[in-house]
C-alpha cells in the first residue's frame, strides 16, 4: 500500500512589544559577541534530549513538529525525560504509561471471547495503546514505530494525548506516544553502564556511550541491551538482544547530517490470559470415587452410552469410518489417530452425574481456578506458546540551514519486522482426562489410561511487515520589522510512504493434506 500525504502546518509565535525608555546614562560598552564556532544552532525539527534538566523538559516536535517550546504547545503534551526514565528504571511504554495520564494498554478487553488479545495472537506487530480510552499510536523518531518499544536507546519520551498528531499523519484519535533516539553529540564524551536484578529472575543489562571523533564536526554514539528476564508465572520469560547505533556529522556550520540503525531480537514467552478450559474434572471426580477401571474402556467407534456419558465420558471423537483426528503426544512422541476414541467433560454437561447423583447444568465453559489442580503460577500456553521477533530499524536525517530563517529537513526511515508466534487459541488448552484403554480404536495398550492431560490445536502466526517513509520539510521564520506584527512560524512537509505486510496463520498439520483437499481440514490437523 502507497500513501502520499501533502501536509501543511503554520505556529504563530506571539512576541512581546516592548517599550524603549530613553535614558539620560552612560552606554555600557557592548561585550564581544562569542565566536562563531561556540554557538549551537539547533534545526527546528530536532529536539536534543541532553538539554532537558532532571524530569523537566523546555521544548517538544509532539505539539506542531517543530521544536516549540511546551509553554507555547496548545496541546496537551508530557515529557518523560531520561532521568525520569532512570530514576525509576523504566526500560519500556508498558511500564511507561503507569506513571501518563489516562493511557492503557489495549488488550481489547471490551471484546467478548477468549481469541480478543491480537498480541498474544500476533496479529498484531507491537502492543497497541488507548489514550482516553481511544485507540493511540506509537512513533519512533516521528516515524510510524513497527519496532518493539525499549528505554535502552530512548532519550525521552513524548507524550500527546488528543487528536492533535492527526495533524501531522502519524497518529491515531487518541493521541501518540513517540520514542526520541539518543543523538550523538560533539561537544564531549559520555558513556554508563547500568544492570537491574530482581525477583522472578530479573536480569538486565545496558551500556551506552558518546565518543567526539572530531571535536564540533564527528561523534557517535552506541546503546546495547542483553535481557533475560523471568516472570511469576512458570514458563515465562522475556529475553532481548539489541543493538542501537548513530553518527552525527556536521561538515560546516549550517549543514547536520545524521545516520542511525538498529537490529535486535525479543523472545517472549506468551502467557495464556485466562485459565484450563474444565473437559474431566467430572470424570475425575468418579474416578477418584469408584476407580479407575469404572471410567476408562475400549474405544470401538461407538458413541458413550447414558451410563458412561453419567461418568462424565460424554462424547466420541468424530466417526472413524469418515474422518480422522490425529494425535501427537509430547511425552513421549506417540502419533497416532483418534477418531472413535472417547472425550471427557464436565459439569456443564446435564447428562453428567457427580458420585452422588448431582446432575451437571448447562452453562457457559467452565475455567480451573483450584490451584489444587493448576497453580495460579502455571502459565497454561506452556513453553511452545511464545513470541520471537527479529527487527531492524534505519534512520538518515540532513538538516540543512539555508538562511538564518529558512531551514530544511530531509529524513527517510525504514523499519522491517519477522515475527513468529505460535500460540494455543480458542477454548485450548483443556484438561481431559483420558478415558481409552487404547490408542486408538484396536490400537496399542495406552499407559495414560485413568490420569489426567492437557490438549489443545497450536495456531501459528507468521507476521512480517516493513515500512519506509522519505519526508521532506520547510521551516521559515517571519520577524517583521513591526514589533506588532509578532514573530510567525510558517512550515511546510511533504511525505511518502511505502508499507508491506504479510500475514499468515499456520495448523499444525500433516504436510501434503493427505486426507483432504483443504490442509487445515481437521482430518489433516494434528492435536497435541
Amino acid at each position: 500500500m502507497k500513501s502520499f500525504l501533502p501536509l501543511f502546518a503554520a505556529a504563530l509565535l506571539s512576541a512581546p512589544v516592548s517599550t524603549l525608555l530613553a535614558q539620560a546614562v552612560a552606554t555600557p560598552a557592548t561585550p564581544t559577541p562569542p565566536p562563531p564556532s561556540e554557538i549551537v544552532e539547533l534545526s527546528p525539527f530536532t529536539v536534543d534530549a541532553t538539554r532537558d534538566t532532571g524530569y523537566r523538559a523546555e521544548n517538544t516536535l509532539a505539539g506542531s513538529r517543530l521544536n516549540t517550546p511546551l509553554r507555547d504547545t496548545a496541546a496537551s503534551v508530557s515529557v518523560f525525560t531520561e532521568e525520569f526514565l532512570e530514576d525509576l528504571a523504566i526500560t519500556d511504554i508498558d511500564q511507561l504509561i503507569e506513571y501518563s495520564v489516562g493511557t492503557q494498554l489495549d488488550v481489547q478487553d471490551s471484546n467478548a471471547g477468549s481469541n480478543a488479545n491480537n498480541h498474544i495472537s500476533g496479529a498484531n506487530i507491537v502492543r497497541r495503546l488507548d489514550i482516553r480510552g481511544i485507540r493511540a499510536s506509537e512513533s519512533i523518531d516521528y516515524f510510524r514505530s513497527i519496532t518493539p518499544n525499549d528505554a535502552y536507546r530512548i532519550g525521552r519520551y513524548d507524550e500527546s494525548r488528543g487528536p492533535n498528531g492527526i495533524l501531522f499523519g502519524i497518529s491515531s484519535a487518541g493521541g501518540l506516544i513517540n520514542q526520541s533516539s539518543i543523538l550523538a553529540t560533539t561537544n564531549r564524551d559520555s558513556g554508563r553502564v547500568s544492570y537491574q536484578f530482581g525477583s522472578d529472575d530479573i536480569s538486565r543489562a545496558e551500556i551506552r556511550f558518546n565518543k567526539v571523533i572530531l571535536p564540533k564536526r564527528l561523534a557517535l554514539a552506541v546503546a546495547a541491551v542483553d535481557q533475560e528476564n523471568g516472570g511469576w508465572r512458570e514458563p515465562d520469560f522475556k529475553d532481548k538482544e539489541r543493538l542501537f547505533a548513530t553518527l552525527t556529522f556536521t561538515p560546516t556550520d549550517r549543514i547536520t547530517l545524521r545516520v542511525a540503525g538498529e537490529r535486535g531480537n525479543e523472545y517472549f514467552a506468551r502467557v495464556a490470559p485466562y485459565a484450563l478450559t474444565d473437559n474431566g474434572l467430572a470424570w475425575l471426580d468418579n474416578r477418584n470415587a469408584r476407580g479407575v477401571a469404572a471410567v476408562t474402556f475400549a474405544p470401538t467407534n461407538a458413541n458413550p452410552n447414558a451410563a458412561r456419558q453419567a461418568l462424565g465420558v460424554v462424547a466420541r471423537n468424530a466417526n472413524a469410518n469418515n474422518a480422522r483426528r490425529l494425535v501427537y503426544i509430547n511425552n513421549d512422541g506417540a502419533f497416532y489417530d483418534s477418531a472413535g476414541t472417547f472425550l471427557t467433560g464436565s459439569y456443564d454437561n446435564p447428562a453428567v452425574r457427580a458420585p452422588d447423583g448431582t446432575p451437571g447444568v448447562s452453562g457457559e465453559t467452565i475455567r480451573i481456578n483450584d490451584p489444587s489442580f493448576v497453580a495460579h503460577a502455571i502459565n497454561s500456553g506452556g513453553p511452545g506458546m511464545y513470541r520471537d521477533q527479529n527487527f531492524e530499524n534505519y534512520t538518515f536525517t540532513f538538516d540543512w540551514r539555508i538562511t538564518n530563517d529558512l531551514n530544511l529537513n530531509l529524513a527517510h526511515n525504514y523499519q522491517h519486522t519477522d515475527l513468529t508466534n505460535p500460540a494455543l487459541t480458542g477454548a485450548d488448552p483443556q484438561l481431559r482426562g483420558e478415558a481409552n484403554t487404547t490408542l486408538g480404536v484396536g490400537g496399542p495398550v495406552n499407559p495414560y489410561a485413568g490420569q489426567l492431560y492437557i490438549d489443545g490445536q497450536w495456531l501459528n502466526s507468521d507476521h512480517v511487515a516493513s515500512v519506509k517513509e522519505t519526508r521532506l520539510s520547510l521551516s521559515y521564520n517571519f520577524d517583521p520589522k513591526r514589533t506588532w506584527l509578532g514573530t510567525h512560524r510558517i512550515a511546510g512537509m511533504v511525505s511518502r510512504s511505502d508499507e508491506r505486510v504479510r500475514y499468515v496463520s499456520q495448523r499444525l498439520a500433516l504436510a501434503g493434506a493427505p486426507f483432504n483437499d483443504d490442509p487445515v481440514n481437521p482430518a489433516n490437523r494434528i492435536t497435541t
